[in-house]
């Protein structure tokens, strides 16, 4: 038998599938699932950001996962299949947050981690009744997963040879804008250390990023993986908030183990709007000494920023520049708020009547979904994009990165990364868009 697995693209402004030679770097999720099917499947995963999808092709089962932006067009690729009579299992945050509506595109809907009924569906399967919806009724033991089946993985479409590891799974903060908590229930989960190292040396890779949602939320197991790792050589980052700049030892042992970069969830430089989704706990009047803390660990701070917010209005904009070019922030993702389906942020803005539409290709963060609160929706996106492109103009990457960092390995890394965003934002994509 063979379970074909897809990872679907995202539609752009005028309907067509968005394309791209390479991506930077391949998600775990498929990988991960195909590792928990039987060895007598035959399996293949296929990437239709820069693949093409054969409906034609032999198979039994077909299963596609996809993020909010992704789901219009996973439910043109599950249509697709269904009518030439394969079975279509859909999974992932948007399917869980919306099960009615994935149910009329698929065979099978899996809500939550999959890891507990994917078995169950292939057993089902193989008897020729599989259901039309799995949820499981408990948290994933994750010390219990499988090597992920990085062999299936086409390593010639991603731009940075970094493959991803996991060590812990979600997150103990309760933003309002983020489906992490809402999908993983508020639980923080740690894996064993020998288990991380062992997916480590099967991606045969130094390059690694840990997709954990915020790898030093507890500190004693990062110090652990910090120590396990480091005999290894990787370099590698990972997502994490703020708080981690607190304790400067610590900051030095991710340093020593091969940390390059870490991606921070800073998101605003106003009070009130960090308030307006419940992430009063970033302290503005220590980001500058916690960005400064991680930048003399060796340590690339990757700022997220989020525009749009309820407190703010078109002063905003400059703001957010005016503090990433202080702070000498290396990257910066800005993002418009985006009131993901099954957020709390969602659920109060569809009550106060501010959602907009419900094209969820357009949920990407680089759009305008909703009613802002201090402006119009066009200022709102004219100065989200206005941003972007002076940051990662080529005189603002050389003015940060070539003037403000000695000559190394690290600088590269930084180059590499700001030139590729720069490229990116050339054909208007956002950097994280493709």
């Amino acid at each position: 038998m063979k379970a074909l697995f897809i990872q679907p693209s995202h539609l752009m402004q005028d309907g067509k599938v968005f394309r791209s030679a390479r991506l930077p770097y391949p998600s775990l999720a498929l990988p991960l699932i195909a590792a928990l099917t039987p060895k007598d499947f035959d399996c293949e995963i296929v990437n239709d950001y820069y693949e093409d999808i054969d409906y034609d092709a032999p198979c039994d089962v077909v299963a596609i996962t996809a993020m909010t932006p992704q789901v219009v067009r996973a439910y043109q690729i599950a249509e697709g299949f269904r009518k030439c009579g394969r079975h279509v299992v859909m999974g992932g945050f948007h399917v869980t947050m919306l099960p009615d509506e994935a149910k009329q595109h698929s065979d099978t809907i899996i809500c939550g981690e999959a890891e507990n009924t994917w078995p169950d569906f292939i057993d089902d399967f193989r008897t020729g009744k599989p259901r039309k919806a799995y949820k499981s009724k408990e948290l994933v033991d994750i010390s219990t997963l499988p090597t992920p089946r990085y062999d299936l993985l086409n390593r010639r479409g991603y731009s940075l040879r970094v493959w991803p590891v996991q060590t812990t799974r979600g997150c103990p903060r309760q933003c309002d804008f983020c489906s992490v908590t809402q999908f993983y229930g508020g639980s923080y989960r740690f894996r064993p250390l020998e288990h991380v190292v062992r997916d480590i040396q099967a991606t045969h890779s130094r390059f690694i990023t840990f997709i954990d949602d915020n790898i030093a939320a507890n500190k004693r197991y990062c110090r652990k993986i910090c120590e396990a790792i480091k005999p290894l050589k990787l370099t590698w980052g990972s997502q994490c908030n703020l708080n981690v700049a607190k304790d400067k030892d610590l900051l030095r042992q991710l340093s020593e183990a091969g940390c390059v970069a870490l991606f921070l969830g800073i998101e605003s430089v106003n009070a009130a709007s960090l308030a307006s989704v419940n992430k009063e706990f970033n302290k503005i009047e220590e980001y500058a000494g916690y960005l400064q803390a991680i930048r003399e660990a060796g340590i690339m701070p990757m700022a997220s920023m989020i525009v749009g917010l309820d407190g703010d209005d078109e002063r905003v904009f400059q703001a957010t520049y005016d503090f990433l070019v202080k702070n000498r922030v290396p990257i910066a993702y800005l993002f418009i708020l985006t009131p993901g389906p099954g957020t709390r942020l969602f659920e109060r803005l569809e009550k106060e009547g501010r959602i907009l539409h419900k094209d969820w290709s357009r949920y990407g963060g680089d759009e305008v979904v909703f009613m802002p609160k201090q402006m119009s929706p066009e200022t709102l996106e004219k100065g989200f994009w206005e941003i972007l492109h002076r940051f990662y103009s080529l005189p603002g990457v050389f003015r940060r990165v070539i003037g403000t960092m000695p000559f190394s390995r690290r600088m590269i890394y930084n180059l590499k990364y700001n030139m590729i965003h720069h490229r990116s934002l050339k054909r208007h994509t956002h950097p994280l868009r493709g």
